[in-house]
């Protein structure tokens, strides 16, 4: 859960049903969390390769639960963002590019995204955004361009208020009017002291420690982690490929990770200041410094 007014959700924190044991308000972790589900996305395609490789294909995350014990299947991911519009004040291209990838990709893999915003405009759900989030709700909006915003077409300008919303989803032409409950604070907070008080909570550590490792204000450039800034994706699968070939170079990087030369450059730049490899040293190869194991206990599965 990414709260960023650090009110909506206050009153779920520690819920048992959670990945880790607090709720995002910070722009920096929120922007890490992301990272961490597009890596999660990654390592559950390289399950389902691998099990189809095997000789059992398996297309997405129920297909491949179907054919393991129960007490080693996959959950699946919900990843709720309120008030998209402050996030995307803060860090508009880190978070527009991650919620494209995740959009686009992260179903099958069992990981889905619920984005609110109180500001439906252009600038916040941007095109990139809205071509790949299919199920929409609008509730009343002040005029027909915030209604087109959200649905596409107008008639959210026409709602009630108070619950009253239209609902589309891909394949359905019509938007489809719904009237939703009312739920008190009142009456939240009785229901998740009882969800509280008779189930364990059994978080992700390695996902708090990834989601925590955010350091400094995103600034929209190059993040590798160095100078405070979190660490892209692209950097992590470098290493990996690193590692297993038990060599670096930029040219290796420029082909493995499908990079220009100058991010390359600067992948290795960040590997070296991390201590991950050895420094330049004319015509002869870089050591990789780093063990499977360092690399496990930060990163997550080689």
């Amino acid at each position: 859960m990414i709260d960023p007014k650090k009110t909506e959700f206050v009153l779920y924190n520690n819920l048992p049903h959670l990945m880790i044991n607090e709720i995002i308000t910070d722009v920096n972790k929120a922007v890490q969390s992301l990272n961490w589900a597009i890596g999660e996305m990654n390592r559950r395609y390289g399950l389902f390769e691998k099990m189809s490789r095997a000789g059992t294909y398996v297309v997405n995350l129920d297909e491949y639960n179907s054919h393991l014990e129960k007490n080693e299947r996959l959950p699946k991911i919900v990843i709720i963002i309120d008030e998209l519009a402050d996030l995307m004040l803060a860090a508009k291209k880190d978070i527009e590019d991650r919620i494209q990838n995740l959009t686009q990709k992260a179903r099958a893999a069992g990981i889905h995204l619920v984005v609110a915003t109180q500001r439906p405009s252009t600038d916040v759900i941007t095109g990139v955004i809205k071509s790949n989030l299919n199920t929409r709700i609008a509730f009343a909006v002040a005029t027909d361009v915030d209604s087109r915003v959200i649905l596409d077409q107008s008639g959210a300008q026409k709602l009630l208020g108070k619950g009253d919303f239209l609902y589309t989803m891909q394949g359905v032409n019509t938007p489809v009017r719904v009237q939703s409950a009312f739920i008190s604070s009142e009456d939240s907070q009785r229901v998740v002291g009882y969800i509280k008080a008779n189930n364990e909570a059994y978080y992700d550590e390695s996902a708090t420690a990834f989601i925590n490792n955010a350091r400094s204000s995103p600034s929209g450039g190059d993040s590798y982690g160095g100078s405070g800034e979190e660490i892209e994706p692209v950097y992590i699968e470098a290493l990996r490929y690193v590692i297993l070939s038990e060599s670096a170079s930029i040219s290796m990087i420029q082909r493995k990770c499908s990079v220009g030369y100058n991010k390359a450059g600067k992948i290795v730049e960040w590997m070296e200041d991390m201590g991950y490899i050895s420094s330049f040293d004319g015509a002869k190869a870089r050591k990789v410094l780093i063990t499977k194991e360092e690399f496990e206990s930060k990163y997550g599965t080689l």
